[in-house]
């Protein structure tokens, strides 16, 4: 009869983190805060200032895309945190560019050449869950590649 081995590989929350997990988890917090004090930056400019045409709907996009990197890093950035202030690490990615989004879209009513509008809000909000998903699906995969192949090479042994 084939003896199976359990090998403890480490735990997402514990100190046996690899130095290269916690790296990846270091850049991407520092990517993601770079990132979105970027992002909020542009959106609080004025429109004067920006000196873009948009196209009727372009700005949707910018706004989706730019808040879909943000949470995609951040949800890297926070994947080893058990919690943060009381909620999931995938929470607070929400909590804080929902905040984000919604508040620089408040503000965007006092800046001359913007306007507060209600799709932008919900285009930031779209661009969250899909990094959000984004990032969950990648970490996924690579972690279920990454137990077959430790599973297979503890049964090689």
């Amino acid at each position: 009869m084939n003896d199976l081995k359990i090998v403890k590989v480490g735990s997402a929350h514990g100190s046996s983190l690899s130095r290269s997990s916690r790296y990846i988890g270091k850049l991407s917090l520092f990517l993601a805060l770079v990132w979105l004090a970027a992002v909020v930056v542009l959106l609080l400019l004025p429109g004067d200032i920006l000196k873009v045409h948009v196209v009727t709907g372009q700005d949707k996009i910018f706004h989706f895309g730019a808040f879909t990197i943000f949470s995609y890093l951040a949800v890297f950035a926070v994947r080893h945190i058990p919690k943060l202030f009381f909620m999931t690490g995938s929470s607070f990615v929400f909590s804080v560019g929902t905040g984000f989004g919604l508040v620089t879209e408040f503000l965007q009513r006092n800046i001359p050449g913007r306007s507060t509008q209600l799709a932008d809000g919900i285009m930031n909000i779209a661009g969250i869950l899909f990094g959000m998903l984004l990032a969950k699906l990648i970490i996924f995969t690579f972690n279920s590649l990454s137990y077959r192949h430790r599973a297979h090479r503890v049964q090689n042994c």
